[in-house]
Protein backbone atom coordinates (compact mmCIF):
# COMPACT_ATOMS: atom_id res chain seq x y z
CA UNK A 1 0.00 0.00 0.00
CA UNK A 2 2.84 2.15 0.90
CA UNK A 3 4.49 2.38 -2.48
CA UNK A 4 1.11 3.09 -4.59
CA UNK A 5 0.57 5.99 -2.22
CA UNK A 6 3.86 7.26 -2.72
CA UNK A 7 3.33 7.06 -7.00
CA UNK A 8 0.33 8.88 -6.15
CA UNK A 9 1.44 11.43 -4.47
CA UNK A 10 4.03 11.98 -6.19
CA UNK A 11 2.43 12.73 -9.71
CA UNK A 12 1.64 16.38 -10.79
CA UNK A 13 -1.72 16.49 -11.12
CA UNK A 14 -4.42 17.49 -7.51
CA UNK A 15 -4.10 15.02 -5.28
CA UNK A 16 -8.07 13.82 -4.30
CA UNK A 17 -8.77 13.56 -0.54
CA UNK A 18 -8.85 10.23 -0.60
CA UNK A 19 -4.96 10.49 -1.21
CA UNK A 20 -4.66 13.67 1.32
CA UNK A 21 -6.17 11.60 3.84
CA UNK A 22 -4.34 8.45 3.33
CA UNK A 23 -0.80 10.22 3.15
CA UNK A 24 -1.96 11.71 6.50
CA UNK A 25 -2.53 8.66 8.13
CA UNK A 26 0.81 6.78 6.98
CA UNK A 27 -1.09 5.02 3.86
CA UNK A 28 -3.81 3.52 6.29
CA UNK A 29 -7.25 4.24 5.23
CA UNK A 30 -10.49 3.89 6.76
CA UNK A 31 -12.05 0.69 6.65
CA UNK A 32 -16.11 1.16 6.71
CA UNK A 33 -18.47 -2.06 7.08
CA UNK A 34 -19.58 -3.41 4.42
CA UNK A 35 -23.11 -2.03 3.18
CA UNK A 36 -25.83 -4.95 3.43
CA UNK A 37 -27.89 -5.28 0.68
CA UNK A 38 -31.07 -7.74 0.68
CA UNK A 39 -33.25 -5.12 -0.82
CA UNK A 40 -35.18 -3.99 2.24
CA UNK A 41 -34.02 -0.58 3.95
CA UNK A 42 -33.84 -1.92 7.25
CA UNK A 43 -30.82 -3.73 6.63
CA UNK A 44 -28.87 -0.81 5.44
CA UNK A 45 -26.13 0.93 7.54
CA UNK A 46 -25.71 4.57 8.24
CA UNK A 47 -22.69 5.80 7.06
CA UNK A 48 -21.69 9.00 8.27
CA UNK A 49 -19.49 11.08 5.80
CA UNK A 50 -15.86 11.91 6.90
CA UNK A 51 -15.69 16.15 6.27
CA UNK A 52 -12.83 17.98 4.81
CA UNK A 53 -11.75 20.79 3.98
CA UNK A 54 -11.55 21.93 0.15
CA UNK A 55 -7.97 21.88 -1.06
CA UNK A 56 -8.43 25.41 -2.48
CA UNK A 57 -9.12 26.80 1.43
CA UNK A 58 -6.18 24.52 2.51
CA UNK A 59 -4.03 25.79 0.70
CA UNK A 60 -4.69 29.46 0.85
CA UNK A 61 -5.03 29.21 4.50
CA UNK A 62 -1.44 27.83 4.61
CA UNK A 63 -0.06 30.68 2.02
CA UNK A 64 -1.09 33.04 4.53
CA UNK A 65 -0.08 31.52 7.53
CA UNK A 66 3.25 30.42 6.31
CA UNK A 67 5.28 32.72 4.01
CA UNK A 68 8.04 30.41 3.18
CA UNK A 69 4.98 28.11 1.32
CA UNK A 70 3.93 30.86 -0.31
CA UNK A 71 7.29 31.71 -1.98
CA UNK A 72 8.05 27.45 -2.57
CA UNK A 73 4.57 27.80 -4.34
CA UNK A 74 5.53 30.72 -6.52
CA UNK A 75 9.08 28.76 -7.54
CA UNK A 76 6.66 26.08 -8.35
CA UNK A 77 4.34 27.53 -10.64
CA UNK A 78 7.79 28.97 -12.30
CA UNK A 79 8.70 25.50 -12.81
CA UNK A 80 5.12 24.29 -14.02
CA UNK A 81 5.13 27.18 -16.97
CA UNK A 82 8.66 25.84 -17.91
CA UNK A 83 7.62 22.38 -17.63
CA UNK A 84 4.54 22.99 -19.73
CA UNK A 85 2.21 22.54 -17.16
CA UNK A 86 0.27 25.66 -17.89
CA UNK A 87 -3.05 24.96 -15.77
CA UNK A 88 -1.51 23.55 -12.85
CA UNK A 89 0.90 26.58 -12.76
CA UNK A 90 -2.36 29.34 -13.46
CA UNK A 91 -4.12 27.07 -10.90
CA UNK A 92 -1.42 27.57 -7.95
CA UNK A 93 -1.13 31.53 -9.27
CA UNK A 94 -4.80 32.44 -8.59
CA UNK A 95 -4.51 30.64 -5.18
CA UNK A 96 -1.23 33.28 -4.48
CA UNK A 97 -3.57 35.66 -5.31
CA UNK A 98 -6.36 35.08 -3.92
CA UNK A 99 -4.30 34.31 -0.53
CA UNK A 100 -2.12 37.63 -0.28
CA UNK A 101 -2.65 40.21 -2.91
CA UNK A 102 -6.73 40.12 -4.19
CA UNK A 103 -7.62 40.38 -7.67
CA UNK A 104 -8.56 43.78 -6.88
CA UNK A 105 -5.46 44.73 -6.17
CA UNK A 106 -3.72 42.52 -8.59
CA UNK A 107 -5.38 44.60 -11.08
CA UNK A 108 -4.65 47.80 -9.87
CA UNK A 109 -1.11 46.69 -9.83
CA UNK A 110 -0.93 45.54 -13.44
CA UNK A 111 -3.42 48.39 -15.05
CA UNK A 112 -5.97 44.47 -16.34
CA UNK A 113 -8.86 44.36 -15.73
CA UNK A 114 -10.26 42.56 -12.89
CA UNK A 115 -12.64 40.04 -14.99
CA UNK A 116 -10.16 40.02 -17.69
CA UNK A 117 -7.35 38.11 -14.52
CA UNK A 118 -10.11 35.96 -13.68
CA UNK A 119 -10.32 34.62 -16.96
CA UNK A 120 -6.43 34.34 -17.27
CA UNK A 121 -5.55 33.01 -13.79
CA UNK A 122 -8.59 30.22 -14.81
CA UNK A 123 -7.10 26.35 -15.29
CA UNK A 124 -8.05 26.79 -18.65
CA UNK A 125 -6.68 30.29 -19.23
CA UNK A 126 -4.67 31.77 -22.01
CA UNK A 127 -3.12 34.43 -21.47
CA UNK A 128 -0.58 36.11 -23.45
CA UNK A 129 3.45 36.34 -22.73
CA UNK A 130 3.27 40.06 -21.81
CA UNK A 131 0.15 39.53 -19.34
CA UNK A 132 1.37 36.58 -17.42
CA UNK A 133 4.97 38.51 -17.08
CA UNK A 134 2.79 41.21 -15.71
CA UNK A 135 0.95 38.95 -13.55
CA UNK A 136 4.13 36.98 -12.39
CA UNK A 137 6.06 40.09 -11.63
CA UNK A 138 3.40 42.31 -9.80
CA UNK A 139 3.05 38.42 -7.40
CA UNK A 140 6.55 38.33 -6.56
CA UNK A 141 6.67 41.66 -5.60
CA UNK A 142 3.74 41.12 -3.16
CA UNK A 143 5.66 38.20 -2.28
CA UNK A 144 8.72 40.13 -1.59
CA UNK A 145 10.86 37.73 -4.41
CA UNK A 146 13.78 38.46 -6.48
CA UNK A 147 13.40 35.83 -9.36
CA UNK A 148 16.77 34.59 -11.13
CA UNK A 149 17.08 32.58 -13.94
CA UNK A 150 20.12 30.05 -13.10
CA UNK A 151 21.10 27.92 -15.99
CA UNK A 152 21.32 23.94 -15.31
Amino acid sequence: MGRAIACITGAKAARSSFCLAAEANDGRTLILPPLCDDGSDSSKLEHKMITTRDHTETIIARIKREPGFARALYAEAINCFLEGETAIGLSILRDLVNAEISFKELARQTGLGEKSLHRMLHRNGNPTARNLGVIIKSIAEDLGIKPRVEFA
